[in-house]
């Protein structure tokens, strides 16, 4: 084999490891951003279930599971980002909002509790659109890494085009 083909298939890998990695940090991504979604309602449904002890018990374990899981894919998600040196900033901001939202969230519980709807309702606002920053910030995040992909999937096929 040619040296220049040799070359251009030695670029068809390197392309396809590329793709690899945002791949698999947009679907880390697209996860994290589900469990912030699921661990949101697991909150709505703390606050209009859980005067009842036992079904408080199992709704907060699966906010507490919920909020561990989210933090988990935060740090994979920041692991993938550094190989590609992409949206580490944009990490940064969902872990500092990741810490500032579940205190918020477990001390509004702990300050108002939900003994009574009233008690709820005032839970409920004192942490209203705690999330939205997380939530625009992986957004942006998926939707920057889904061009990249894009971009990423065109110099594959480029390079395997060009690879003879």
């Amino acid at each position: 084999m040619p040296a220049y083909a040799l070359a251009e298939c030695i670029e068809a890998l390197t392309a396809v490891s590329q793709l690899q990695e945002t791949v698999a940090a947009e679907n880390t991504a697209r996860d994290a951003l589900i469990t912030l979604r699921r661990n949101a309602q697991d909150w709505k449904n703390v606050l209009l279930r859980g005067r009842d002890e036992v079904e408080s018990q199992k709704l907060l374990l699966r906010f507490n599971q919920q909020a561990k899981n989210y933090a988990e894919l935060l740090v994979l998600l920041r692991q993938q980002l550094t190989k590609s040196n992409l949206y580490l900033t944009q990490v940064d901001i969902l872990e500092k909002e990741q810490s500032i939202l579940f205190a918020g969230y477990r001390s509004a519980l702990a300050r108002y509790g939900v003994l009574s709807l009233e008690a709820a309702a005032t839970a409920d606002r004192a942490v209203q659109g705690a999330d939205v920053l997380s939530f625009r910030t992986l957004e942006s995040i998926i939707s920057s890494l889904a061009v990249n992909n894009k971009d990423h999937f065109q110099k594959l096929r480029q390079a395997i085009m060009e690879c003879k």
